[in-house]
């Protein structure tokens, strides 16, 4: 009789039993590869030294640690690790620009002249929108069955009195065109935008970037910024003029600092 039970008899077609040392070895191995890929193609170099060197490479918002031989991804911690900050997408950098905000609406052309500027658009504009529209203001004209073509013009004047379109109260501003094409015609559609508030020659942010804690205090906003450390931090600052796209920062950034935006949703 076989001493040894059939259980106990290695089986020929078996792949080789891999020796512990050996099956610790893949597993940190396996492990690495899992977080150089995450981080998006970390170098091999980088990968073997999962210290400062690999956290040079990782993407914006995380932060890697190295926990005995497992690499730990952190993903978007502030600097105090209290707050959780939410990876981003691009970098951009504050800089010197304007902050404009306009209204925009449609009308038509009421008047074109022969052969230069002078024609005549009527738009009619929300309430909101027309009680910052003032005369004077810088405008453009799209016309609609010209694509392509832009009219730079200047308002003329808002009507004083209301008209009511489908239910909404409107005011009628008369924009004066500078410009001139001979493929106008009276009576054509216009998208009219005017510009009824303009800040030039200061440092900005963009609009994406900024939070605001709310409060009752609109000059205090907040935007997301890379620490020393490499870390997310947020950073408040004193925020001025706000415009279509565009915040003015009054105080707390400096020229060229690095500001993330938001990530896809």
């Amino acid at each position: 009789m076989n001493d040894h039970p059939a259980a106990s008899r290695p089986d020929p077609g078996a792949a080789p039993r891999m020796s512990r040392a050996r099956r610790v070895w893949c597993a940190v191995r396996g492990v690495r590869r899992r977080c150089a890929a995450w981080r998006g193609g970390v170098p091999r170099a980088a990968a073997r030294r999962p210290g400062l060197a690999a956290a040079r490479w990782a993407r914006p918002g995380t932060t890697v640690r190295v926990v005995g031989l497992v690499c730990v991804v952190l993903v978007g911690v502030s600097a105090c690790g209290s707050e959780p900050v939410a990876p981003g997408g691009a970098t951009v950098r504050v800089r010197i620009g304007s902050v404009t905000r306009t209204a925009t609406a449609t009308g038509a052309l009421s008047g074109v002249t022969a052969g230069g500027p002078g024609s005549v658009a009527v738009v009619p504009f929300g309430e909101a929108d027309a009680a910052a529209i003032r005369p004077g203001q810088p405008a453009r004209l799209s016309v609609t069955a010209i694509p392509g073509l832009f009219l730079a013009g200047t308002v003329q004047a808002v009507a004083p009195d209301a008209v009511v379109i489908d239910g909404v109260t409107n005011y009628y501003v008369t924009i004066v065109a500078t410009d001139w094409d001979a493929r106008l015609r009276a009576g054509q559609s216009v998208i009219a935008s005017v510009t009824t508030e303009g800040v030039h020659g200061v440092l900005v942010v963009p609009n994406s970037a900024v939070s605001r804690p709310g409060g009752g205090h609109p000059e205090v906003a907040t935007i997301i910024t890379p620490g020393p450390d490499g870390r997310l931090v947020r950073t408040p600052f004193t925020a001025g003029a706000v415009g279509d796209d565009t915040t003015q920062v009054v105080a707390g950034l400096r020229e060229g600092q690095p500001v993330l935006l938001p990530g896809p949703r």
